[in-house]
């Protein structure tokens, strides 16, 4: 059950919603692929279409954020841990 179907719609600061939104996109993008309208991602958070564009301009600027989390943020971890071993070349681990 989505955010908007439970009545549970709620103010966040600008980070926190903007984190939302790019969690939120990723799932559907994950399931669905990029084609999914902003309208489906604003819906599954219960908010509207212009709280969205408030957040982000476009619909693309909406796929970096989920990618820069992705890739960027949450494999730091891993890529720290690749860098970090001493088995094979730097270029092996790259």
């Amino acid at each position: 059950m989505s955010r908007a179907e439970d009545g549970l719609r709620r103010r966040l600061p600008g980070r926190l919603r903007r984190l939302e939104i790019a969690r939120v996109a990723a799932e559907l993008f994950a399931t669905d692929g990029f084609s999914v309208p902003t309208r489906r991602i604003s819906d599954a958070i219960g908010i509207s279409q212009a709280a969205l564009y408030k957040h982000f301009k476009s619909k693309e600027e909406i796929i970096e954020e989920v990618l820069r989390v992705r890739f960027l943020e949450e494999k730091e971890s891993d890529f720290k841990r690749i860098m970090d071993e001493t088995e094979g070349t730097l270029l092996e681990r790259l």
